[in-house]
């Protein structure tokens, strides 16, 4: 099931092609870095991964040009160059056509809870980390987006209230049932039944 658990975290400058010179082409790259560190991960992607193959090409195909240009200038004529021979949308999921935002793809191995949680918690402190860098350059990152994203973002928010659910569940069972049957007796054996069932899924799921 390669590349189905998706992590994508946003690269954004106001500035209008900001994205496609050296900084922040290299500010993308060491991101993929910093986050392919975790075991977890299986290989990451985004727009500067086709910039040094294109220097490289532009010099002969020597693999210690495999790299992206430090001029900021250079930079940005590579990163045209590696456009060039394809359609206008063909680099829409990678970079917006101003290039005021690019998108760096991340594919872990699964979508376990503690992978999830794992994985929005690196991407936070590769922009906590390097928080003065992107700002005096005028960087924002923007996490996270994907599969693994909108994972995280319901398990954040179903966390701190599936106690509150449960409880306002099981009072629902208990009234109807005690107003169904006239009885409070059959809605207290109804309710721990129902509560029985609840522990036993949680304990086999856990």
């Amino acid at each position: 099931f390669d590349r189905l658990d998706v992590l994508q975290v946003v690269l954004e400058r106001k500035k209008p092609y900001g994205l496609e010179t050296a900084p922040g082409l290299n500010t993308i790259a060491r991101f993929e870095h910093y986050i392919q560190e975790d075991p977890e991960v299986g290989g990451t992607y985004s727009f500067a991964d086709m910039v040094p193959g294109m220097n490289s090409l532009l010099n002969g195909g020597l693999p210690k040009w495999r790299v992206i240009p430090v001029s900021p200038h250079d930079a940005a004529v590579v990163a045209r160059l590696a456009m060039t021979g394809h359609g206008p949308s063909d680099f829409d999921p990678w970079v917006t056509p101003m290039f005021t935002a690019a998108n760096m793809s991340v594919w872990y191995k699964d979508h376990r809870g503690p992978t999830i949680a794992h994985a929005l918690e690196r991407a936070q402190s590769f922009a906590d980390t390097h928080r003065a860098e992107l700002g005096e350059n005028g960087f924002k990152v923007r996490g996270a987006s994907g599969e693994m994203g909108l994972l995280g973002a319901i398990n954040r928010t179903i966390g701190p209230y599936e106690i509150i659910t449960v409880i306002l569940i099981s009072l629902v069972i208990f009234l109807i049932t005690a107003f169904i049957y006239r009885s409070l007796t059959a809605g207290i054996l109804l309710l721990v039944i129902s509560n029985m069932a609840y522990l036993l899924t949680c304990a086999v799921m856990y």
